[in-house]
């Protein structure tokens, strides 16, 4: 099993956070977002892991990784970089995360072990998380519908919390063969299309041309960094609560 963190982004909601450098070198709880990440996958077992760089793609390089780079981060999505991490993704099994996230070693092993081609992480605790960021969650939560484990719809914009049956957390593993039945469907997309597809539009489109997109579903030991508020609850929620459901530390 390998694995690709997606880092080509900027994160311009985070202000001067990402002014001189990646977002995925925003600083949460001592540790880079990256570093966090880096842990943990190792931690489940895969010591193979890739990037896919963009803005100041430098900053990566003390990492000693291999990188690829999407040379037109600025102007393009999550599914552009992704994109660019074929030579990977059609050779191997990968687990696939984006670079805003930090997580417990026990999420990616229990991802490790789905059977299914392509699989994604579903938090079923995902309102505790979204209560402490937002006032009203509906600001941000998003429709996200499964079935005995697969995944029916997702992305489109919530209006109450019914359609919300867990939350999408940016990490995804893909078979090569599930790999490159995506990447002719994106192939065939006209090139501003392309450029503009963001993961869950994506996800979307495999479910509607009957592709099985599998749910794997998780408690809590996550989270996501858009904002700089999150950083300061995120910390503050440590040191409150020792045994918080969403720390993603070892």
């Amino acid at each position: 099993m390998k694995a690709v963190i997606l880092v080509a982004g900027r994160g311009s909601r985070l202000g001067e956070f990402t002014a001189n450098k990646p977002k995925p070198m925003t600083i949460l709880a001592g540790t880079p977002l990256i570093e966090w990440q880096l842990q943990a996958l190792k931690q489940a077992g895969i010591e193979d892991i890739h990037l896919v760089a963009g803005y100041q793609a430098e900053a990566f390089n003390k990492y000693q990784l291999p990188t690829f780079v999407n040379d037109n981060w600025f102007s393009s999505n999550m599914v552009s970089s992704l994109l660019c991490a074929d030579p990977l993704l059609s050779e191997h099994d990968t687990i696939v995360s984006y670079g805003d996230i930090a997580y417990h070693s026990s999420i990616i092993a229990k991802l490790k072990a789905s059977p299914s081609g392509l699989s994604i992480t579903n938090d079923k605790s995902w309102l505790d998380l979204w209560n402490l960021r937002f006032e009203n969650p509906l600001d941000d939560a998003e429709e996200f519908k499964c079935i005995n484990g697969h995944l029916q719809a997702i992305g489109k914009k919530a209006t109450n919390l019914s359609e919300i049956e867990g939350q999408y957390m940016g990490l995804l593993k893909i078979s090569a063969e599930s790999w490159r039945e995506i990447k002719t469907h994106l192939l065939s997309l006209p090139s501003k299309e392309l450029q503009s597809k963001d993961m869950t539009s994506l996800l979307n489109d495999l479910i509607t041309s009957g592709h099985n997109i599998a749910t794997v579903d998780v408690n809590g030991g996550w989270v996501e960094v858009d904002l700089p508020s999150d950083i300061i609850c995120y910390e503050t929620q440590l040191k409150l609560q020792s045994d918080w459901a969403h720390d993603w530390r070892e």
